[in-house]
């Protein structure tokens, strides 16, 4: 795996997550490209020594935002959504998450949003800004990106940073969290 150029622990994981992943994101309706079969169609891409990348057509990412968005919609009685909102705060008093401080970059106007926990799943570069805010506060986060993990292995070992393997576990984790507060 990998010719041993990545971490082999994060490379195992990936590879036993990511078809529960697809399948997900199948059941939730993006439109995969299918073999003559029927399956979802599987390429070599970039260094693959072997057909392991799935796809949607020639707009992968497309449908799978798309297809997110859609199925978070479905939810939209749930939750508030809050569409570019640049965090600035975690805002902690005696132990405890209370809230988030930012921006509104439509309006420009600052906001504070309360809370009793906080899930940031900002995804790709986001995550270092999420590790900063969250080590200013010394604070628990919970990762489920694999490429940042030997970066803050510190962290890690001071229990600020847990990694999961898949979105429940994230919950799963977040609820024992909450419960300990």
């Amino acid at each position: 795996m990998s010719d041993f150029l990545a971490d082999q622990d994060v490379v195992q994981r990936f590879v036993r997550v990511s078809p529960r992943e697809i399948l997900q994101l199948d059941h939730w309706g993006i439109p995969w490209t299918r073999d003559q079969h029927g399956r979802i169609e599987q390429r070599p891409f970039g260094g693959h020594s072997y057909p392991r990348a799935t796809l949607a057509a020639d707009k992968t990412g497309f449908f799978e935002m798309q297809t997110l968005y859609d199925t978070l919609q479905r939810y939209s009685r749930a939750f508030t959504r809050y569409d570019e909102f640049f965090v600035s705060h975690i805002i902690v008093a005696d132990g405890r998450f209370l809230g988030l401080a930012g921006i509104h970059a439509p309006s420009g106007e600052t906001v504070t949003l309360q809370g009793k926990a906080l899930l940031i799943a900002s995804g790709g570069a986001g995550t270092l800004s999420e590790i900063a805010l969250a080590l200013k506060t010394n604070k628990t986060v919970i990762l489920l990106n694999f490429d940042t993990g030997q970066c803050f292995e510190n962290y890690i070992k001071q229990g600020i940073l847990q990694y999961a393997d898949t979105p429940e576990e994230v919950v799963d984790r977040i609820d024992k969290l909450i419960q300990a507060l």
